[in-house]
């Protein structure tokens, strides 16, 4: 079901080809034409702060609580695993296998393809963004 969302807090959005992702507090929608968005269900109750793509088939959103990041696939969102239990505020990538993200206390992780892991930073500043 397609349905117009009308917000003013729309904290991170995406531009990929076709694809256009936003990430609107508490949810991630996309729009399927001008003017006209649909809602993507997350799997998370956490807000989402940031959003990152590859593709239209490689996105990333973080935020929340715990380290909180998902992974959208071109189908559906699926939540990652990753070594902190910061708030995440933001993400970026050169590409699907070189992916940051960082947030509270300094948190810096970095997304190789296949893991997440901590990147050892001397700050304990809250990183708002890539």
């Amino acid at each position: 079901m397609n349905n117009r969302i009308a917000t003013t807090k729309i904290v991170g959005a995406l531009v990929l080809g076709a694809l256009v992702a936003a990430v609107v507090l508490p949810k991630l929608a996309h729009a399927i034409a001008p003017n006209w968005w649909s809602s993507m269900t997350s799997g998370t109750t956490a807000g989402l702060i940031g959003v990152w793509g590859s593709s239209a088939n490689d996105v990333f959103a973080v935020g929340g609580s715990r380290g909180t990041v998902l992974h959208y696939n071109g189908t559906a969102w699926s939540a990652m695993t990753t070594s902190t239990t910061s708030i995440l505020d933001d993400v970026w990538g050169s590409s699907s296998t070189d992916v940051y993200a960082v947030g509270q206390f300094g948190s810096i992780e970095h997304y190789n393809g296949a893991v997440w892991s901590s990147v050892t930073t001397s700050t304990s500043e809250w990183l708002h963004g890539v």
